[in-house]
């Protein structure tokens, strides 16, 4: 299956190129959110977001929160010791 990764931490988005390759999806550049193309990017962010079968979302994420709620799908809320 596939993953959409919607992240401003470019640390995170190595972590996760290195666990799914090929199957990752994301903004391969990732803006400065304070700035317009940054919120272009989180706003196209949470769109996806919203569109998916299920979201994975951190514990402090009330991104993740809203893009469930606004796409009506699962939220599964995952802690630091949590397999992603």
């Amino acid at each position: 299956s596939q993953v959409y990764l919607a992240t401003d931490d470019p640390k995170v988005a190595q972590q996760f190129k290195k666990r799914y390759d090929a199957r990752l999806h994301y903004f391969d550049h990732i803006a400065d959110r304070r700035k317009p193309l940054g919120v272009e990017q989180a706003l196209l962010d949470f769109l996806s977001l919203s569109r998916a079968t299920e979201i994975h979302g951190s514990f402090y994420s009330s991104f993740s929160e809203e893009a469930a709620h606004y796409g009506g799908i699962g939220l599964k809320v995952l802690k630091l010791d949590d397999k992603w």
